[in-house]
């Protein structure tokens, strides 16, 4: 299914109420096209733009080794009410943008549009001598993911079998063969759980990663929740460090001992916060050499598939960069 401006607006314009719209005359005043979705900026074009809402279109059909497809946009809707709903009733600083309308003749839904910035738009060079606000924003963003784990109950899950890997490290060691990248010794180990081991389990943001905190002058805002599965509460914390690695600023500054420090300390800053000083259970070091070696078959492929100029010094620097994360956490699972 696709959209057009003029199907966006139409469609906004019929599902919101006028105090919503604040405004009869909308228009797409800006279109972001992602690979997992596409945003339209929704609002009233005058001397001073001003946005209403956002219209997301989720792309249920992108496929990729480091995240699960999309969920379809009742679901997502769904997943967002939920979410906001849970966090208002915390009374604490943290929320989430209001769903506005299910939007099913495009596909989309739309939310209100929150003013802000990214934890991953606040990693830019002069964090490195000045890395409050990123630290600040961390803890925060710890304190969020332990909320949505805590939406529920806890369940306990007894493991069925024996053999059953963590993070199946031999389909990691398959694709990256297949993607034409090396597997280094030491970097997947052994990691089966014997059965009748007890693990326990969470609901699930889905997509925890720093592009989906929103930093506000009130608080801090959660975006795309999926809160479909359950699971270890690692597959959360381990996807928000991942893509805290894949940060371009991180992977270009490799080498620089400045930036790399300023990486691991904020690795240091969201684990400590989030495990409120216990420390990370067994499985979370393994979980996050293989999340971050499938993140890396996604970005080599990618970057292969649109054969940009200068590709292969972009798959190089990719190469080098995550090479040495992997046999610095390899190194860390392994105890040396």
């Amino acid at each position: 299914m696709t959209a057009d401006s003029s199907s966006v607006v139409e469609s906004v314009t019929r599902s919101l109420p006028q105090d919503a719209r604040t405004g009869p005359d909308l228009v797409v005043l800006r279109r972001l096209v992602r690979r997992r979705s596409t945003l339209y900026f929704v609002g009233l074009s005058a001397r001073r733009p001003r946005i209403c809402c956002v219209v997301k279109r989720p792309n249920t059909d992108v496929q990729q080794h480091d995240l699960e497809p999309p969920a379809t946009a009742a679901d997502q809707y769904e997943a967002l009410r939920t979410l906001r709903d849970q966090l208002q009733r915390l009374g604490a600083p943290l929320s989430a943008p209001a769903p506005l309308a299910l939007l099913p003749e495009i596909g989309a839904f739309a939310m209100e549009y929150v003013q802000g910035r990214s934890i991953a738009q606040v990693l830019r060079p002069d964090v490195v001598v000045r890395p409050q606000q990123l630290f600040a924003a961390l803890v925060d963003a710890a304190a969020t993911l332990r909320a949505v784990h805590a939406f529920e109950p806890a369940q306990q899950v007894r493991v069925a079998a024996a053999g059953a890997d963590v993070s199946a490290p031999t389909d990691v060691r398959i694709l990256l063969d297949r993607a034409g990248l090396p597997v280094r010794p030491g970097w997947f180990g052994e990691r089966s759980r014997a059965p009748g081991q007890v693990e326990t389990w969470v609901r699930l943001h889905g997509d925890y990663a720093p592009e989906n905190i929103l930093l506000t002058s009130h608080g801090s805002y959660c975006l795309d929740p999926d809160l479909s599965t359950r699971g270890l509460a690692e597959h959360d914390v381990v996807r928000f460090l991942t893509m805290l690695f894949d940060a371009p600023f991180f992977v270009t500054g490799v080498g620089l001992p400045p930036v790399q420090r300023l990486r691991r300390q904020a690795a240091a800053v969201f684990v400590e916060h989030y495990y409120a000083g216990s420390g990370p259970p067994p499985a979370f070091q393994p979980m996050l050499v293989d999340s971050l070696a499938r993140r890396w078959v996604t970005r080599h492929e990618h970057v292969v598939a649109r054969a940009p100029s200068l590709q292969r010094a972009r798959t190089s620097l990719l190469h080098r960069y995550f090479c040495r994360l992997l046999d610095e956490q390899s190194a860390t699972a392994a105890g040396r």
